[in-house]
């Protein structure tokens, strides 16, 4: 009995790593492709130097650094004010509660 079972085990191991096997040969060609845009890429980037270009791709840079700043700074802003909205909601609701019983329904409806 134990014999079967460790049987049915290696037959379900081994028909799943077939299954894997194939996975990763239907995939071979997705990354044969990956890797060719990869090596392209890194030639474009290795031809550029001092031109335009490389000063447009550095404007464009600091353009979405300063965009990023930006939205960041909002952000910040945003989450303080809404962490200190729900601190001050939480102390009047708490103050609300020691008054006044009005039950779950009429607070949160």
């Amino acid at each position: 009995m134990l014999a079967e079972a460790v049987g049915r085990a290696v037959e379900g191991v081994e028909a799943r790593l077939a299954e894997v096997q194939q996975q990763l040969l239907d995939m071979e060609p997705q990354l044969s492709v990956a890797q060719q845009a990869v090596a392209d890429a890194r030639r474009e980037f290795l031809a550029i130097d001092g031109t335009a270009k490389a000063a447009e791709l550095r404007e464009e840079a600091e353009s979405l650094l300063a965009r990023m700043r930006h939205d960041v700074e909002s952000y910040a802003r945003l989450r303080l004010a809404g962490l200190c909205w729900n601190a001050a909601f939480g102390v009047i609701r708490n103050r609300h509660k020691a008054h006044y019983s009005l039950g779950p329904a009429i607070i949160s409806g």
